[in-house]
Parts: C-alpha cells; structure tokens; sequence
C-alpha cells in the first residue's frame, strides 16, 4: 500500500490506536468502525485476535507495512502495530433519552459543566458506565473534542454512555425537572455532605470546571449542593480531589445507598 494512500482517508473520522482499545472498541462500538489496519509482519496473539474478530464481524482489514501504520499517526507514536478508523461519536437529546427511561428504575444522569481535561472526560465516561448512570449531559458551548484519548482513557465505554449536547444548560435543568428529576450539585464549597443525602430518587449531578467549579447560573437551578468531606481538616481549603475521582466516589456511594442493603 502507498504511503500517499493516508491522505485519502476521510478527515470526519479518527484514529485510535493500540491493540487492548481497538479490540475494546470492536466489542463496545462495533457501529462506528471504517476500517482497520495491521502489520502485515506482526504475529501478536492480540493482533490475531484483532484479525478474527475483523473476519467474524466482517470489519474492512489492511494488512500494511508498518511505515503506513507510522504515516497514519503523523509522528513516531506507538501504535503497537495497529490503528482503527470510526465515525464520530453519535450525540443525542436530552428529551429523547428522557422518554427513554425505565420508570421502574432511578434515573441517575451526569451534567458536566464544562469539564475541560479529555482524560478526565473519559474517566468519569467509564465510571458512569460501571455505575449504571443513564445519560451525560454536555453543553454544546463547551464540547470537549470526543478523540482517541476519550476512548482510551473510558476503555471505550464511550460508546455504551450516551451523551447528550445541549444549547442551553438552564433550560435543560428546568426540562429535568419537569420530568421529576431531582437536580443536586457537586460542591466543593458547600456545607453539605454527602453522606446526608438522600439519593433514592430521580437525580441529576452537577460537576463542575476542574478550576472554576459549577457556574452560579447552575448552582441556583440545583435543589442542594454537597461536598465529600476531606479528612485532613488541617488543610482542608487547600486539599480539593479530581473531578473524575470524586465522580467515582459519588457513583459508587449512590449504588451503595440504593442498592447494596
């Protein structure tokens, strides 16, 4: 295959690379593959497995040399001879996913107000999806760019969470309310706890700018706010966890509070 040949792929699509997220991907977000290309000298076992998942899903697969594999990435960044190309992540509506919610079950929904940080992004994407959170909701105003470093970082799980863009945040939350969904913010500031809250009702979660926090247009529109207590009270106003760890923290202690007895 010419090198040149690079030049030809569809610039709507991305790469992502190495063989533990292409095959992660094939398996979470098998819809949004073009193609995929190996080396044709490699003989991993993950790039065979790599190959028959491509002949059992019928995925387009090149065999190339591993100078294209180099061309393709625009620099020497390992690719552990292998790329994948897909389609931009599909977005959705808040008020279609909405009509989408099992009644029977919690509804439990993300607001990222402008979380800056990809890797973070892709965290709190994986975390979301190991801890049953139904939608995210994001600010069109601030997308963040869903690249490889998104897939990598959520171990693909970003094609399992559906992600909402939104023009208007504020009236965005006044929709969720109107659904009778409770709408609660992560607050480092606050004089809640966490531990005090009562998560066994329909609730969306505010996280904020991993420096400027939640915008007050934001925090007014929110029934409560909340904080996770630090446990070193001496520098309390000095010590402030990630937003992807405290999103982990929060997740995890909304299943334990409704669903471990």
């Amino acid at each position: 295959m010419n090198i040149n040949m690079t030049k030809n792929i569809n610039k709507s699509r991305f790469i992502i690379k190495g063989a533990n997220t292409v095959i992660r991907t094939i398996k979470y977000g098998l819809k949004y593959i073009h193609q995929i290309f190996i080396s044709a000298t490699c003989k991993d076992d993950k790039i065979n497995y790599i190959v028959y998942l491509c002949n059992k899903y019928n995925i387009i697969l090149k065999k190339v040399n591993v100078n294209v594999l180099n061309s393709f990435m625009y620099s020497n960044i390992f690719h552990q001879n292998v790329i994948c190309f897909i389609y931009p992540i599909k977005f959705y509506k808040t008020i279609n996913m909405l009509k989408l919610l099992n009644k029977k079950s919690l509804p439990l929904i993300l607001i990222l107000d402008c979380i800056s940080d990809i890797r973070n992004f892709g965290a709190i994407v994986r975390s979301a999806f190991f801890f049953g959170v139904h939608f995210i909701i994001l600010s069109k105003k601030n997308t963040l760019s869903i690249n490889s470093d998104v897939v990598k970082t959520s171990s693909s799980f970003i094609f399992k969470v559906p992600i909402c863009l939104e023009n208007n945040l504020k009236k965005t939350l006044s929709l969720l309310k109107d659904y009778g969904i409770v709408i609660l913010s992560a607050n480092e500031k606050s004089n809640n706890v966490i531990y005090k809250q009562n998560f066994n009702v329909p609730v969306a979660i505010i996280l904020g700018n991993e420096n400027k926090g939640i915008s007050k247009d934001l925090l007014t529109e929110s029934s409560l706010d909340f904080k996770i207590p630090s446990f070193n009270k001496l520098n309390f106003n000095k010590l402030s966890l990630n937003v992807s760890v405290s999103c982990g923290i929060l997740l995890s202690y909304i299943n334990q509070q409704r669903y471990i007895i």
